[in-house]
């Protein structure tokens, strides 16, 4: 039965039909998500926490002379490591991606 969302865009009955998120949250006849945090690591496992920039221009690192002052991303530089030489694409596509 199709969902009765206001963009009518996935189906409730079938859990494997893609959808974005958001059009499932507000769906009266979806299942409701899980609580917030209600996965819990495993003891022991490492906190990770993974910064993804998008669009920077090279100027704006404190390393850089910008305004955005990283001080553990400026470690390496005041330690006499600094990249200058890099390739980015004008898209960020290929970065979100990787993450899936």
């Amino acid at each position: 039965m199709p969902c009765a969302d206001r963009t009518g865009s996935h189906d409730a009955a079938d859990p494997g039909a893609a959808a974005p998120a958001q059009h499932r949250a507000g769906c009266p006849e979806c299942p409701a998500p899980p609580p917030r945090f209600a996965v819990k690591a495993p003891a022991g496992a490492p906190n990770v926490l993974l910064v993804l920039i998008d669009d920077p221009e090279f100027g704006q690192s404190g390393a850089f002379g910008g305004p955005a002052t990283m001080p553990t991303a400026d470690r390496p530089v005041q330690n006499g490591l600094k990249y200058n030489r890099f390739h980015t694409t004008a898209l960020s596509s290929p970065t979100r991606a990787g993450f899936r």
